[in-house]
């Protein structure tokens, strides 16, 4: 029997869909809470990495509790495991490890914090927008946004790249996410 904790805790780690996107950035754009948008943004690109290497790993059908809430249940090691395993390279485990920093110094700092400031927008400054794989679901950064809205478009662009990798156990599945 499943106690309501664990069933909570299995809701909050189910694999995103196309659906999911459209409704969770929905949600992101709304959010008028700084921390708020980088906890989400941050816990985003945490369980699009998560869902990018269960679908490159042959395993068995519990590979969640093996895995996930074992070595892998930090942000780090995930980063750490799909750049081992190829699945991105520097560009992206270099703005992963951004999104992880600044998520945690959203999280966990008591005292305020925003971007603006200076450590935040330093922080967000070294991230690089990457290439966005089709199909292309994100729009581009533009010329001169907010830091909110540059490091908001890099994690979109982020998550996207890792939601639409190609499965490497069936070459004919391709995730993919519609435009809105």
């Amino acid at each position: 029997m499943t106690t309501p904790l664990e069933a909570l805790a299995k809701f909050s780690r189910q694999d995103p869909t196309p659906e999911y996107f459209v409704r969770f950035f929905a949600e992101v754009n709304d959010e008028k809470n700084e921390r708020g948008a980088v906890i989400l943004l941050g816990s985003n690109a945490e369980l699009c990495l998560r869902y990018a290497i269960k679908r490159h790993l042959v395993t068995a059908d519990d590979v969640d509790w093996m895995l996930f809430y074992g070595p892998l249940r930090g942000f780090e090691a995930k980063i750490r495991i799909g750049f081992t395993m190829g699945l991105y390279g520097r560009e992206t485990k270099h703005n992963l490890d951004c999104i992880k920093a600044i998520r945690n110094a959203f999280a966990h700092a008591v005292i305020p914090i925003s971007f603006e400031t200076p450590e935040v927008r330093a922080a967000v400054e070294i991230m690089t927008m990457p290439e966005i794989l089709p199909p292309k679901a994100v729009g581009l950064l533009g010329e001169f946004p907010t830091t909110r809205k540059r490091f908001q478009k890099i994690c979109e662009a982020v998550t996207h790249n890792l939601f639409v990798l190609p499965d490497k156990r069936d070459s004919s599945r391709i995730a993919w996410i519609p435009l809105p």
